[in-house]
């Protein structure tokens, strides 16, 4: 892109009224190496994607770039757009590129990432068919990524990937080899084809003892617990429980001395262990105060009583309900 023209889409944004240079910025887009950056810059300008020649243009660089996925990444919010003929045409022309770049792709899970937002993609056959053929390539990258939950987000997705014995196979072999497996196993704990899974079970009991002692160990514990509350085999867990047990002094401690104590009841909320523990409910009463004083000072009061829903004595506290009262032109249920 030559230097006149990135101060033309630079600039676009602020000369949105009178939509001039249209015609250049529809060739910018349509001979730029990178188009989705282009149309990236442009995106304030909304009402220029009213106009058939920038739409046109979006919709000729869909059907001819090497990789369509990433110009439908950067509109995929961008309703108007991609709901009009021209570019619903497109995208749906793009189609077989896209089924080959699935199946073919060493990294495909960023192509399903980027597509799966458009209803007609992600509801097409072929593609469906593409991605359940590409199951085995995603269970590798599952297995030897740094980040294997950002791709099991993408997974979870589609259901002819949850039900895929390569896939939980990769779960099951990643919990058991990270080193945080509490991670993985929040991503997939609502899952329910995932975490009723056999071998996705058998991981995570076998992981127990590594869990109880990050638990017992780590400087912020109650990450761990948010991570895995709610999965039964986990907090029914006798090991699980009494690391529970013995961390109640330090997380009454921490929230009485957290700058933002809700952040921690939130965390460990529904937790049975915890949450009714007398230490913890009397740290909570002597946190009162700076509770009250965050839904007062906090831009969103409505984060804060949110985070300490499940302490119902908070709300018959008078300086709770002082401070909600206080707020309350701000709170909208």
């Amino acid at each position: 892109m030559k230097e006149s023209e990135e101060g033309v889409i630079d600039t676009i944004e602020f000369d949105n009224k009178t939509l001039k240079n249209v015609e250049k910025i529809a060739r910018i887009i349509r001979t730029s190496e990178k188009p989705w950056e282009v149309i990236g810059k442009i995106k304030n300008a909304v009402q220029l994607f009213d106009l058939l020649t920038i739409r046109r243009a979006v919709a000729d660089v869909i059907l001819t770039h090497d990789t369509p996925w990433w110009i439908i990444d950067t509109i995929k919010d961008m309703k108007r757009l991609v709901n009009s003929s021209d570019v619903t045409g497109a995208i749906m022309g793009c189609v077989p590129k896209i089924v080959d770049a699935i199946e073919a792709g060493e990294e495909s899970w960023w192509i399903i990432d980027a597509i799966m937002d458009v209803k007609e993609l992600a509801e097409s056959p072929q593609i469906i068919k593409a991605v359940e053929n590409a199951a085995e390539k995603l269970a590798e990258g599952i297995k030897s990524d740094d980040t294997p939950w950002e791709i099991i987000e993408i997974v979870i997705k589609f259901d002819v990937l949850t039900m895929s014995q390569d896939i939980r196979e990769a779960i099951a072999e990643t919990i058991l080899a990270h080193s945080e497996p509490w991670e993985i196993i929040d991503t997939i704990k609502n899952v329910e084809a995932l975490i009723t899974s056999t071998v996705i079970r058998q991981a995570i009991r076998k992981s127990i003892p590594r869990i109880a002692e990050a638990i017992k160990t780590k400087e912020e514990p109650w990450w761990i617990i948010y991570e895995i509350r709610g999965v039964t085999d986990l907090v029914e867990a006798p090991e699980i429980k009494d690391a529970f047990a013995e961390i109640i002094p330090n997380i009454a401690r921490a929230i009485e001395t957290h700058r933002e104590p809700w952040t921690i009841l939130f965390t460990i909320d529904g937790v049975g262990e915890l949450v009714d523990s007398s230490e913890i409910r009397e740290a909570v009463n002597r946190s009162v105060d700076r509770i009250a004083e965050g839904i007062e000072k906090n831009p969103d009061p409505m984060l804060i009583i949110h985070r300490i829903q499940g302490y119902s004595y908070l709300f018959h506290n008078e300086r709770i309900r002082e401070a909600i009262h206080n707020r309350s032109p701000d709170i909208k249920l």
